[in-house]
């Protein structure tokens, strides 16, 4: 009869679009599992990177490098001649420790070029 032929032909199509898929899955999955190495290393590779980017950064290795960082009376970062005055102490850290100092004087590069 029609019916339990289109029983049939939806069992068989069903099926086969199952097979379809499940191929489809299995593809795919393989695509995966091959790709998961490389991007394992990439992010790898990327992660130390930034690892490496971190460490150059760190302020202890930036003053072991030869800079300093220098500070007011505040504890605030000195960043320019116009943030400190000629008799103020100033603390000044470096890769081994600390100086205190007292500015004699203070000269700015911009007066050079007048």
């Amino acid at each position: 009869t029609d019916l339990q032929r289109l029983t049939r032909e939806i069992g068989i199509h069903t099926r086969s679009a199952v097979d379809r898929a499940a191929e489809r899955l299995d593809n795919r999955r393989a695509r995966l599992v091959s790709w998961l190495p490389k991007i394992l290393s990439d992010r790898t590779s990327e992660l130390a990177n930034i690892e490496k980017s971190v460490r150059l950064l760190d302020p202890k290795n930036v003053l072991a490098r030869g800079w300093s960082i220098t500070r007011d009376g505040a504890g605030r970062v000195l960043r320019s001649v116009s943030d400190v005055t000629s008799g103020e102490e100033i603390e000044t850290s470096l890769a081994d420790g600390t100086v205190i100092s007292t500015v004699m004087k203070v000269e700015s590069s911009l007066e050079e070029g007048k």
